[in-house]
């Protein structure tokens, strides 16, 4: 009687008139038409969402890049002023540390940044005032690495009060300016 049985069920399976899923039950005319009309979609998926997102990786890496670039610029141009503040005790001091001053930071914003700031040009400026309050200036430019071709350029400055001796009196007159 067994064997009876089993040959039905394989009988049933080998119909034409009833369609079956993988798993061997009825499948629906809805879900056998839905997946003829389906075939290839998952390539076309890929196809389409793969360049953009790798596309959006590589914006994401690129930023980083450029505020990693303008970081290095900014830490430059602290380092620049931290040097050129020690020397403002005079207009010609200061003005006669300009040079080595460039061109330590031009060293500097090299090595730090192990080449994300390409194309490095430090600007150190003294503004001198004689009555104190001195300032150094100094503005970094270059330009970050690009990954997809685009030239980011990438300025950064910082400013500082130049260091000076300054002893406390209550009536000390600076006779060193000349116009007073």
């Amino acid at each position: 009687m067994r064997s009876s049985t089993t040959s039905c069920r394989a009988k049933a399976r080998r119909s034409p008139s009833a369609p079956t899923s993988s798993r061997g039950r009825p499948a629906s005319s809805r879900s056998l038409a839905g997946r003829r009309g389906d075939r290839g979609v998952s390539s076309i998926e890929l196809a389409v969402i793969a360049p953009s997102l790798l596309l959006l990786i590589f914006l994401v890496i690129q930023a980083a890049l450029f505020f990693y670039a303008r970081s290095v610029a900014l830490q430059s141009a602290r380092e620049g002023v931290s040097q050129l503040r020690l020397f403002g005790q005079s207009a010609d001091d200061c003005n006669g540390q300009v040079a080595n001053t460039k061109k330590a930071t031009e060293t500097y914003a090299k090595s730090v940044g192990s080449g994300a700031l390409t194309g490095v040009n430090a600007v150190p400026t003294c503004q001198y005032r004689c009555k104190g309050d001195s300032r150094v200036l100094v503005v970094v430019h270059g330009r970050a690495i690009s990954l997809i071709g685009l030239r980011l350029g990438v300025q950064e400055q910082a400013e500082g009060r130049v260091e000076t001796f300054q002893p406390y009196s209550s009536n000390a007159q600076d006779d060193s300016c000349p116009n007073g």
